[in-house]
């Protein structure tokens, strides 16, 4: 890319805000709830991140599928060998006990205090964070530090893939 191109992208970037690409359906997790409803959300919504709110709907932390998978990693399922039970929370063709994941506290799982931002925010803000922090999303907040959606490296990518389209 010359020179010019990569100003013009640098513009662009500039100029389109948070709020015009994140995810407003923001799902969450309360800080005392318990890792198996986490896990059971990620599940049936298709997540990779929760944030998690304290009683006033403020971020207090970040839950990652792959904080879950390093703290309790899930077995794998071979029909005949078990059969699925109520205590069985299945992720895909594997599953996790609900007992056993209800050991682990959420605070001492997650990251606490994420990195937030406001939806006002320019994109090439929140793409210069992901991409030099290496994660892969940030929650978004109200002047209020209230939790109002999340913006991820899929939605980034959906909206890079519009506007080559």
């Amino acid at each position: 890319m010359d020179k010019q191109g990569k100003i013009r992208v640098q513009e662009m970037m500039r100029e389109i805000k948070i709020s015009n690409i994140m995810t407003t359906r923001v799902f969450s997790i309360r800080e005392n709830a318990s890792l198996s409803q986490a896990v059971r959300l990620f599940n049936d919504q298709a997540l990779t991140h929760l944030p998690v709110v304290d009683e006033n709907h403020k971020v207090v932390g970040l839950l990652s599928h792959m904080y879950v998978y390093r703290t309790q990693a899930p077995r794998k399922f071979v029909e005949g060998e078990a059969t699925a039970t109520s205590d069985m929370l299945m992720d895909g063709d594997s599953f996790y006990l609900k007992e056993t994941l209800d050991r682990f506290y959420l605070k001492n799982i997650m990251k606490i205090n994420p990195l937030t931002l406001n939806a006002s925010e320019s994109l090439a803000v929140a793409v210069h964070l992901m991409a030099n922090k290496r994660i892969g999303c940030i929650p978004i907040v109200d002047d209020l530090k209230n939790l109002v959606g999340i913006i991820t490296n899929q939605d980034v990518i959906n909206f890079l893939a519009m506007i080559l389209a």
